[in-house]
C-alpha cells in the first residue's frame, strides 16, 4: 500500500522519488517527543544512490509522509544514531 504524501514532503523531491525512497527504507526510529501522533524518522535510498530523510506518521488509513529531503542532513543522521544508542 502506497503512503499518502503531504505537500510539504514534495518541496525537495518528486512524488515518485518519495515513493521510491519509502519503498527502500533501511532505518526507521520513533522520534522521542510528545508529538501526537508519534513521528517516525526514516532513511531511504533512491536508485541513483542518494540518501533520503523521511518523516512519517501512522494514521488510521496507513502512513502519511510529512517530510522528505535529499541528501540526508547531518542533524537528522545524528538524531537517528543517538536514539538507536539509547535504545540498546
Amino acid at each position: 500500500m502506497k503512503p499518502e504524501i503531504h505537500r510539504n514532503a514534495l518541496k525537495h523531491l518528486s512524488r515518485e522519488e518519495v515513493i521510491s525512497a519509502w519503498a527502500n527504507v533501511v532505518r526507521c526510529i520513533q522520534h522521542i517527543s510528545d508529538d501526537e501522533p508519534p513521528r517516525w524518522l526514516c532513511v531511504g535510498w533512491l536508485p541513483d544512490g542518494r540518501s533520503v530523510e523521511l518523516i512519517a506518521v501512522e494514521t488510521i488509513h496507513g502512513w502519511l509522509i510529512i517530510h522528505a529531503n535529499s541528501p540526508m542532513q547531518p542533524k537528522f543522521a545524528k538524531e537517528i544514531q543517538e536514539t538507536e544508542m539509547r535504545t540498546r
